[in-house]
């Protein structure tokens, strides 16, 4: 079969989902990593390519929402758990430390429908060389297509690129990451229908492929919205950038949880973070005065909104037209800044103060 390039969307191919020879182990020690950057992200001839990079800061709140579509089982404060029931704890699974994975694609099904993700979880096993440390960069992307039986995918959206800088090679445990895009103009688009498709890509300095990496797995379950079918395309025979049809495994052990996939979450963090709906702020001083822009950027329509005279440390919730609520905290000069792309025409506001002003995407 002709190679396609990772993104691209396979041709439909009548093959069966072999058995997996990989062997299975589990690994406890959970070690968290914060972006030092993101960007977003798209493919062209077959390589990913970024747009501006921005610098990454923690979520103001400090949660870590994952309510549209949850295959990383994160508590409270966003370290893995197991509410499948499984017995593992934080353990999570994995092809051994020295497996090497250049990229995972999966189902995402039962998501929520047409929403814009602005936090993710997910994790993964860094081997690099065995020691030492590499640059890590991580694309994800999530879709609208995956076909059943080994038939390929397709439909992707823009992703987000995500840069941890250089982080120590085959640690002796797995690195996992919470992320709040709130406030970036980035996220991650949930499939129209709710079925769809994500794929992570490991890279490094150059967006040259990783070294040696590899998935974290994990699956849906316990009520947690979301499920998955049993396969999982990985770029490992050989690690090419590419996809072939040997490629697609079957990843329904009979382990738990059933079946297993890169572990991977979308959330927007309504439910524990206070956004969404009301999008209150700490409060208003009566002097605050709202600006609101829109621009033609490489990602589409860029709305932002900015507040001034704002005071200084406190939060504030500012309703991008999307509906999206950013909660962002002023800063020493009273400004408070909040933007999405791609987005729409209508209204940036800010509930709580009773302010508003009308954009127009060009």
């Amino acid at each position: 079969m002709a190679k396609r390039y990772v993104l691209a969307c396979l041709a439909a191919v009548a093959v069966a989902v072999g058995a997996n020879a990989k062997e299975l182990q589990q690994l406890n020690n959970g070690i968290r990593v914060t972006p030092i950057k993101v960007a977003p992200a798209k493919m062209v001839d077959g390589q990913v390519v970024f747009g501006e990079w921005q610098n990454y800061s923690e979520p103001v709140a400090g949660c870590f929402g994952a309510e549209h579509w949850d295959g990383f089982d994160p508590d409270s404060t966003g370290f893995p758990e197991d509410e499948d029931g499984c017995g593992l704890g934080s353990a999570r699974w994995f092809f051994g430390p020295s497996y090497c994975n250049g990229a995972a694609t999966n189902d995402m099904n039962d998501a929520t429908a047409g929403a814009q993700s602005t936090f993710t979880n997910f994790s993964w096993y860094w081997y690099c060389g065995g020691s030492g440390s590499e640059q890590c960069i991580i694309a994800v992307f999530t879709g609208e297509d995956f076909t059943t039986g080994c038939g390929g995918f397709g439909g992707f959206y823009s992703g987000v690129g995500y840069d941890f800088g250089s982080i120590g090679c085959n640690p002796g445990g797995y690195y996992y990451t919470n992320v709040d895009l709130t406030g970036s103009g980035l996220f991650h688009q949930m499939p129209n229908d709710g079925d769809g498709v994500y794929q992570v890509i490991y890279l490094t300095t150059g967006n040259a492929p990783a070294t040696c990496a590899q998935p974290m797995l994990w699956g849906n379950g316990a009520g947690r919205p979301g499920t998955s079918g049993e396969e999982q395309w990985d770029d490992d025979n050989p690690r090419d950038s590419a996809y072939q049809a040997e490629e697609c495994y079957s990843y329904a052990y009979g382990l738990c949880p059933d079946p297993l996939g890169a572990s991977q979450s979308f959330g927007d963090g309504t439910d524990n973070c206070g956004g969404g709906g009301s999008c209150a702020s700490d409060g208003c001083n009566g002097n605050e005065s709202l600006k609101a822009s829109a621009r033609a950027k490489g990602c589409g329509c860029q709305v932002k909104g900015v507040l001034k005279n704002a005071t200084p440390g406190a939060v504030y919730g500012i309703q991008l037209p999307s509906g999206q609520c950013v909660q962002t905290a002023a800063n020493n000069r009273g400004k408070a800044k909040a933007k999405e792309c791609p987005s729409v025409s209508g209204n940036v506001s800010v509930p709580t103060c009773g302010l508003s002003r009308a954009v127009n995407c060009p």
